[in-house]
């Protein structure tokens, strides 16, 4: 308390002598505090109106990520005028409701219980009290704000009730929760309370119940409840006597308390103004004293009192004159025309009364403008404190004292810091160019004094935005340690708010060193910022908050450039700021790692690296690394970019490649390729299969030109075979076996079982690219024939080797079996080195070894029902004018196969009937003859065939079809390995072969491209036909040795040995015999031998008795050779053999026929007298051959050349082979080993000298065929 002791101070309770004189001082200090709030704090001091960018910027504060922040920003935002804002000015909806979310706050994190409730309590007292001044707007959250106030945070239940009560009428239903904190111990919270039942209009029910409490034992209880009281208004004036006599109360230290309850009473105080100014003309000096300063205490409302304050100015007690001239002050412009007697005091002797006057004049404003002379006069006063108050008074007078200036700028320099000060305050205050003054005032922000810092950045802040620049200096005072000096600082900034980004740095620089202050520290951030991006964008990301941007999300490219971009333009801001600036250098380090950046960012990473580099930043690395992988990207994209232009100049080959034969020729030169594609381009070309697809396409129709697709009739295909894999027993359907070539396949069958068809069929319906290669096109090489198709290849064999060897091609290769064994080895060589090639090969039985690497099924012969089947299915491809169609056709068949196929049947018939019925090509021609309603001929089927196109011929043309010189064109071309026939001269000929489907025709083009057509036979058994025919003619018979080992011609000889007379063909199995006993290959002998024993079964069973007089006039001379055997002395074995003539792999080729010398000898020809034949054969050798060891070398060579000479006898065209076949079915095994017996002791050459000379060659030839038998 000052008192009178104390000149340097107001004397408000001055000391006393007198006990009496103190209680009256003492008295009419309570009563001044009351008429103090009787007209002046009753009238509910006005809130400021809240401006757009001050709204932005608390509204920006409530995204932080700190709760505290949340806290002050609606702190911040209680303070203003809410509920008269208006659209577009108004706080937004969804932020309305982000404050009523607040309510039900619950605070997370590591720190102690009783941290996270101070945080929540701080956070919920703060959103219930925005909330309470918002308005209406959030009336609709009463029911939240009243759950509040049973928190047991006492300042959320104290900021639950002011809201509740600022709501009103609205919030009323709540009124006896909130009457309830009446009582509570904390005077805020029962003042609030009482208060807001003031506002609801109820304050009268609860008023007893708080004067109750008037008379409470604590002291702070009875004041609480006179505040309580007071903030009811008039609904509490009756207890106004109770709260005066507070006034007096003995432990009554702060009396301005009771009066201030009385305040809020309004009129029902006044009736106490006269006892003060009665009092003014007391004879003690210290009572006039206090009754001035309580008037002066009143202010303006006290101003009709003047006059008599005025009495005082002459009063002799300097004291009371001081008092009357602060009095007079304290009243304003209000006492402005008294001023000439306030300005007689500016020379008054006494110090205090003359700094009082000047404060009294500048009090007063401009109103008291005219006395500025006087007051400048005092500037050169020679007490410092007068000469500052003269300058403060200056001050207040504003811009109409400016002339006064200069003088007061001299006392800047002034050795007294508080003259200094305020000097600066005055120079503000009258719109001093800052450049004037700041540097004076700036150094005054550094004074040890905190009042001399309290009125520098007040001084700074007067100049509003001007001075903004050296906000750097006053945010330094926002963390000093005396709360005046702080809130001065602050609002001088909010003055010169919105601050420029560059000015938000100096505040967020003071959380580092002050952290216990952040959150207030971060919302004035907020809140000077005015909401610009830029300036939020820097809190986010400096200024240490809660959670910086990067640990709550994913920062995207747009955002990490906005920030990279913020922070280069503060740069050489933050160099002052030691601690932002170590921030400032983690987050572009953190931003540069987290973002992904694009070329067109190079130059701002290349910035933030050289200013990182020019302070020696350990973080400029990590930017480099991020630098030189862009770089590294740069110079891939370029590369990428060059890239993509070359590879869509190559699709765009590729894509016209199938339309163009230029660029089909530049894709296949490997230079070409090689240079302008850069090498990749032949790697993806055989990489990649729908390109390798692509390169083949066009050529589709030439690889497999071969197969004849267009004239494929999928009608004649036959789907329902079966096949097994060798040497297994289980059988599969074809069609399930070999559905997609996967890997090499050997497909092995008869001739005519279908092995084209099914390659045909494979190729026209796999939907793969395919090639269709005949065998004998092969004989170079595989690649080398599937090149000879595409000439276009010849640029590059090896290119198109590599699109063979990544499965481009299903490879299908027809016909194994007609080509020689080295082309034959050379395609196993390709598809060993193919392991999983897509390749099928097919081939007749023959003696060969197959591709280790390849599964060989065999196909196998039809059964009963799929012949039924077969020729079922065949009426869809019979011409449509045939004799035997539909039904008849159907009943024919079945009557056919009836007839061949029953139950009394032998097997050795069954079996031949089948051999026959069992291949699909026979079962066609069988088919056709049905169709044309004659009876086929098992034996004769193509003869038949052919007879009818020729009887169709001769009809058409008049003259027999020309078959031998047919035949003899036929046979030159299996010779030359020709696949067409020649149409020039025989165009007639294969015109009527067409129609009877035995030849087939393709369109082709030539080099310019012109059509022409090429035949073909339909199938190798049609052709084979006409070649045998020349194998017949008497003029030819030399053809029957020349191919015995031409696979060509394999399938020639078996049609021999149906259409030879018996005995020729009996020759020539002998022939075929030897011909595999030295070849090691059995495959055409043993075929032929089981074609011949199927001949010989249905020759007997067709008609047993007539067939046996044909036979014995067709082979009498044989007949009469056997004979002439027969009664020769020779020992004939009759070994029991195996009926078997199919077994490769057997060793003893004689033993092998030994049966036949015993049996088929007359089986075969003449078997009706079988019986008696045999019995005269074995009775002569049982007579004239009993073992004799001694059988002397000339007994052999008589042997020998008898027998040779009685087959000159009865066929002495016999050529040399024949000969030595006769002499060896004639002499038995045993009688040949004997004679070799006699060779080893007599020689070679005795037996040549035995021989007469026509004999010599061929007998040498047979023993020296018995000596070796290899």
């Amino acid at each position: 308390m000052p008192h009178r002791g104390n000149l340097n101070r107001p004397k408000l309770f001055p000391t006393f002598n007198t006990s009496v004189t103190q209680c009256l001082c003492y008295f009419l200090a309570l009563l001044v505090a009351v008429l103090l709030i009787v007209n002046g704090s009753h009238a509910k001091e006005k809130k400021p109106e809240l401006e757009s960018w001050q709204l932005k910027g608390i509204v920006a504060a409530l995204d932080d990520t700190d709760p505290l922040v949340w806290a002050e920003a609606l702190n911040k935002l209680s303070r203003y005028e809410l509920e008269q804002l208006k659209p577009p000015f108004e706080i937004p909806k969804d932020r309305i409701d982000q404050i009523a979310d607040l309510l039900a706050y619950k605070h997370e994190s590591d720190e102690t219980e009783n941290e996270r409730k101070s945080v929540q309590s701080k956070v919920h007292a703060s959103a219930a009290e925005a909330l309470g001044e918002i308005g209406p707007a959030a009336y609709k959250y009463t029911r939240q704000i009243a759950e509040l106030l049973t928190d047991e945070d006492s300042d959320v239940h104290d900021s639950a009730a002011y809201a509740l009560g600022q709501m009103g009428a609205d919030a009323s239903e709540y009124i006896p929760e909130i009457a309830k904190l009446l009582i509570d111990s904390d005077g805020n919270v029962s003042r609030s309370a009482a208060k807001a039942l003031g506002q609801m209009g109820v304050a009268k029910d609860y008023a007893p119940q708080i004067a109750k409490r008037l008379t409470h034992s604590d002291l702070d209880v009875r004041y609480s409840a006179a505040y309580a009281l007071g903030q009811m208004g008039a609904a509490a004036s009756k207890y106004a006597p109770q709260i005066i006599s507070l006034l007096t109360d003995s432990d009554n230290y702060y009396p301005n308390r009771a009066a201030s309850a009385l305040g809020e009473m309004g009129a029902a105080a006044s009736e106490y103004v006269p006892q003060i100014i009665s009092l003014l003309t007391d004879s003690d000096s210290d009572v006039r004293y206090s009754a001035a300063s309580a008037l002066g205490e009143m202010g303006a409302a006290a101003s009709e009192y003047v006059p008599q304050i005025i009495s005082l100015l002459t009063d002799s007690d300097s004291d009371v004159r001081y008092s009357a001239v602060r009095a007079l002050g304290e009243m304003g412009a209000a006492a402005s025309k008294y001023a000439p007697q306030i300005v007689e005091r500016l020379t008054d002797s006494n110090i205090r009364l003359r700094a009082s006057a000047a404060r009294a004049l500048g009090q007063m404003g401009a109103a008291a403008y005219k006395y500025a002379p006087q007051i400048a006069k005092l500037l050169t006063d020679e007490d410092s404190n007068v000469r500052s108050r003269a300058a403060r008074a200056l001050g207040q007078m504003g811009a109409a004292a400016y002339k006064y200036a200069p003088q007061i700028t001299k006392l800047l320099s002034h050795s007294n810091i508080r003259l200094r000060a305020n000097a600066a305050l005055a120079l503000a205050e009258m719109g001093a160019a800052p450049s004037e003054i700041a540097p004076q005032i700036l150094e005054l922000l550094t004074d040890s004094d905190w009042n001399v810092r309290y009125n520098a950045a007040k001084a700074l802040g007067e100049m509003g935005a001007a001075p903004s620049q050296y906000t750097p200096q006053i945010a330094k005072l926002l963390t000093y340690s005396d709360w005046n000096v702080r809130y001065s600082a602050a609002a001088a900034l909010e003055k010169m708010a919105p601050l420029q980004v560059k000015h938000i740095l100096s505040v967020l620089n003071q959380v580092y060193w002050y952290q216990r202050e952040a959150p207030s520290l971060r919302f004035l951030a907020y809140f000077l910022s005015g909401g610009d991006k830029n300036s939020l964008l820097l809190i986010h990301w400096l200024g240490s908050p809660e959670q910086y941007p990067h640990e709550i999300r994913v920062i995207n490219h747009q955002e990490g450039l906005d920030v990279l971009k913020l922070f280069a333009q503060i740069w050489e801001d933050t160099q002052s700021l030691s601690k932002l600036r170590k921030d400032l250098e983690r987050q572009i380090a953190i931003v540069v790692d987290k973002v992904k950046w694009e070329q067109t960012d190079m130059k701002l990473l290349k910035q933030h690296y050289k200013n990182l580099k020019s302070i020696d930043s350990q973080l400029a690395a990590a930017v480099n690394a991020q630098i030189i992988a862009l770089e590294g990207k740069h110079w891939f994209l370029i590369a990428f970019k060059i890239w993509l232009i070359h590879v869509s100049c190559w699709c765009f080959l590729i894509i016209i490649y199938p339309r163009s034969a230029q660029v089909q020729g530049l894709i296949w030169d490997w230079k070409f390729r090689t240079i302008v594609g850069l090498g990749y381009i032949s790697i993806a070309l055989t990489w990649i299969p729908w390109l390798r697809y692509r390169l083949l396409a066009p050529f589709r129709e030439v690889l497999v030109a071969d197969a004849s697709l267009d004239s494929f009739d999928p009608q004649a295909y036959f789907p329902n075979s079966y096949v097994k894999i060798r040497r297994a027993t289980h059988t599969q359907p074809i069609q399930t076996a070999i559905a997609q070539l996967q890997s090499p396949i050997v497909l092995e069958g008869e001739s005519g079982l279908g092995k084209s068809m099914f390659l045909r069929n494979l190729v026209k319906t796999s939907g793969r690219l395919s090639v269709y290669l005949p065998a004998s096109q092969c004989a170079g090489g595989v690649v080398e024939g599937i090149q000879a198709k595409l000439p276009i290849a010849a640029h590059d064999p090896l290119f198109l080797q590599s699109l063979i060897n990544y499965n481009t091609l299903d490879i299908c290769i027809d016909g194994l079996n007609e080509v020689s064994p080295d082309t034959r080895a050379t395609i196993n060589t390709f598809v060993d080195h193919h392991v999983q090639g897509h390749i099928i090969l097919t081939t007749q039985p023959l003696e060969w070894t197959p591709p280790a690497t390849a599964k060989t099924y065999v196909l196998q012969p039809l059964k009963r029902q799929q012949i039924a089947e077969f020729l079922t299915s065949r009426q869809g491809i019979l011409p449509e004018d045939v004799p035997v169609s539909g039904v008849e056709y159907e009943q024919a068949c079945d009557d056919y196969l009836a007839s061949q196929l029953h139950q009394n049947q032998s097997k050795q018939e069954l079996t031949a009937v089948r051999r026959f019925l069992s291949n699909p090509m026979d079962l066609t021609l069988v088919a056709q003859l049905l169709a044309q309603g004659k009876d086929p001929d098992l034996l004769n089927l193509q003869q038949q065939q052919y007879e009818i196109m020729a009887e169709d011929y001769q009809q058409i043309h008049l003259y027999p079809f020309p078959l031998a010189e047919f035949a003899e064109t036929v046979y030159q071309m299996r010779l030359h390995d020709q696949i067409t026939i020649p149409e020039n001269d025989c165009l007639d000929e294969l015109q009527c072969m067409e129609r009877y489907k035995m030849v087939l025709t393709r369109q082709q083009k030539d080099g310019f491209g012109r059509t022409y057509r090429e035949w073909y036979f339909r199938h190798d058994k049609i052709q084979e036909y006409f070649i045998v025919q020349t194998f017949l003619k008497t003029e030819n018979r030399e053809r029957q040795h020349e191919h015995l080992s031409d696979p060509r011609f394999r399938g020639v000889y078996l049609l021999l040995a149906t259409l030879l007379e018996v005995n020729q063909a009996l020759v020539l199995r002998e022939v075929l015999i030897q011909s595999a006993a030295e070849t090691k290959d059995h495959a055409v002998s043993d075929q032929f031998i089981q074609r011949f024993n199927s001949r010989q079964e249905l020759t007997q069973t067709t008609n047993n008795h007539g067939e046996l007089a044909l036979s014995q006039k067709h082979n009498q001379n044989l007949i009469e050779i056997i004979k002439l055997v027969a009664s020769r002395p020779i020992t004939v074995e009759n070994k029991a053999m195996s009926e078997s003539t199919s077994d490769y792999h057997h060793s003893n080729y004689h033993s092998k026929y030994d049966q036949r010398q015993s049996q088929h000898r007359f089986n075969n020809f003449v078997d009706a007298t079988q019986s008696e034949f045999n019995q005269e054969i074995d009775s002569q050798t049982q007579n004239n051959y009993a073992p004799e060891k001694n059988q002397t070398l000339s007994e052999a060579a008589a042997e020998i050349q008898q027998l040779l000479k009685q087959l000159e006898q009865s066929n002495p065209n016999a050529t040399d082979l024949e000969k030595t076949a006769f002499v060896n079915i004639a002499i038995p095994a045993s009688t040949k080993q004997r004679l070799l017996s006699a060779l080893e002791s007599g020689g070679k050459e005795a037996l040549r000298e035995l021989l007469d000379n026509p004999y010599v060659n061929v007998g040498m030839a047979i023993v020296e065929g018995w000596q070796n038998p290899s």
